[in-house]
């Protein structure tokens, strides 16, 4: 059985490399763009410092409960406030969390 494996490796190396046949075509993997249009988040802080409302005199964004933007609205975050993110992003939203509250905020609206 050792001979016959040994015999079937010796013919498929000489299959290989004897000349008239094709190589094995080699497979093209694209990279990756240089710039993405994302943000890129991941166990950090971020800050907000889009504007989405004023809302009492001042401008805010909204945290909501889901990532939808009808869903319930249970914050309003001033802008320049520093939120933690782990970094799930759901549509066009990013999960945060601000002291012992989670919700969603508009990804485009973090930096």
């Amino acid at each position: 059985m050792r001979s016959l494996l040994v015999v079937t490796t010796l013919l498929a190396t000489v299959m290989v490399v004897t000349p008239g046949h094709a190589p094995a075509a080699s497979l093209m993997v694209p990279g990756l763009p240089s710039m993405t249009s994302y943000l890129l988040v991941d166990d950090r802080d971020v800050t907000v410092s889009g504007e989405e409302e004023v809302y009492g005199g001042q401008h805010v964004i909204n945290m909501h409960s889901k990532a939808e933007r009808n869903s319930p609205i249970i914050a309003r975050i001033n802008i320049g406030t520093t939120l933690t993110t782990d970094g799930t992003v759901s549509g066009q939203f990013t999960r945060v969390f601000k002291g012992n509250m989670m919700g969603w905020v508009l990804t485009g609206l973090l930096k």
